[in-house]
């Protein structure tokens, strides 16, 4: 099964379809429109996924996927998430997808269970420095650009993209996604643009920025040239007209505690 970005549902289809004839022996089937996502996370998430589904649901270990029924549903669930906390993804048929909601919603009140939107995850997904689609990661930018070197073995004998991605690591990539924090309380939002010198011209812009809830101090990424991404490189971010003093710290910018 794969998961793809709700907002690029047909454009990763029409993706797989065009090179699926490479490949023999396989089928494709979208289910998009009848299989629904609803996301446990948080430090207390394997806590209420035991009390829904057992102990064997709450000890699965990270990055990994099983199945269970949950008050008469069937339900798969991974041990992942895009919050940077402990979390499940847990996948249903959608015309179950509001029961299960509400069987979610019980089973963690004792626990302080709260509904959250795409605001909340994003300020989250930020602090973890997770890069997002649309954000930090399009169709001109590479894992190794990204960060996401990790997520891509070069060793492998062929598969998409290889050819360039090794002709990047060889000759060096054009720019780089690094972690900056704000001097300022001003709130660096993505678009706003990235310069060394207050008076110079732009080497870069910001991908994601916001108020950090956990940190609490603002926090950015951005996409710089390499040789401005070194750790504690001082940069200024244009903030409404104004340079605001910045730098590059260490990714993460919040690491949970697991």
């Amino acid at each position: 099964m794969l998961v793809v970005n709700a907002g690029n549902i047909d454009k990763d289809w029409q993706w797989l379809q065009k090179f699926a004839p490479n490949f023999t022996d396989i089928e494709l089937i979208n289910e998009s429109d009848k299989t629904a996502l609803l996301a446990l996370q948080g430090p207390k998430s394997a806590a209420v996924m035991k009390d829904m589904a057992g102990e064997q649901a709450a000890s699965l270990p990270y990055f990994h996927y099983g199945h269970s029924t949950v008050g008469g549903i069937k339900v798969s669930f991974g041990r992942t998430g895009y919050t940077g906390e402990d979390g499940f993804e847990i996948f249903v048929d959608g015309s179950q997808a509001a029961d299960l909601w509400q069987q979610i919603i019980k089973a963690g009140a004792s626990y302080g269970i709260e509904p959250c939107g795409l605001g909340a995850r994003d300020t989250l997904r930020l602090e973890a420095c997770l890069p997002l689609y649309g954000h930090e990661l399009d169709d001109e930018t590479s894992p190794l650009e990204a960060g996401l070197a990790f997520s891509v073995s070069l060793d492998k004998t062929e598969f998409i993209g290889k050819d360039k991605l090794l002709t990047q690591k060889k000759n060096g990539l054009k720019k780089k996604l690094v972690c900056i924090v704000s001097e300022s309380k001003a709130l660096p939002r993505q678009g706003y643009a990235i310069k060394t010198a207050v008076d110079e011209d732009p080497i870069g812009l910001i991908t994601s920025g916001s108020q950090g809830i956990a940190l609490g101090y603002p926090v950015a990424m951005g996409y710089v040239p390499p040789e401005c991404a070194a750790i504690g490189k001082q940069l200024y971010i244009d903030i409404r007209g104004v340079a605001v003093p910045s730098k590059v710290v260490a990714r993460p910018f919040y690491k949970a505690k697991k």
